[in-house]
């Protein structure tokens, strides 16, 4: 690794780039080799704009990976919080995003079902689940949709 950057919308110590993926311009275009994206896209009211930037971040090859919020309580409030929350994607969703929002290949995975659904709604942590309860897949509860993208080029 040759250098770890921290990214955040508002200014923070361990922010190394602060800015806004749908602002009027793309930051840093085609530096990254590799970012990670864990439950923001959700946050982000344009999330169509955002996925395009984050792919525009990314060099030829570069590697994004996603994951948002499928099944899950609201967590954040305009009137409470200094940003909402607008989006809990499906697979199908996920897929459509990103056919229309990102140059190059991505593979969509659902991760939850049933029971590790009414889980999380009830709060309960990971630990209260065994393995096999948690590893058991049904796409109609994804809890989790997680993408790995690929910038296309060499």
């Amino acid at each position: 690794m040759r250098q770890k950057d921290v990214f955040s919308v508002v200014p923070d110590p361990r922010a190394t780039l602060v800015g806004d993926l749908t602002g009027p311009t793309v930051m840093a275009p085609g530096f990254f080799d590799c970012i990670v994206c864990t439950e923001t896209v959700a946050m982000i009211y344009d999330i169509r704009l955002a996925i395009k930037r984050l792919s525009a971040m990314l060099a030829p090859g570069g590697v994004l990976l996603v994951t948002a919020n499928g099944i899950v309580r609201t967590g954040r409030h305009l009137d409470r919080d200094a940003w909402g929350e607008y989006w809990h994607l499906t697979q199908q969703s996920a897929r459509l995003l990103f056919e229309e929002n990102f140059q190059g290949r991505f593979d969509v995975e659902g991760y939850g079902n049933v029971l590790s659904a009414i889980a999380s709604l009830h709060g309960l942590a990971c630990s209260e689940l065994t393995q096999e309860e948690l590893e058991h897949r049904d796409r109609d509860y994804d809890v989790t949709v997680a993408v790995r993208a690929e910038r296309a080029g060499s």
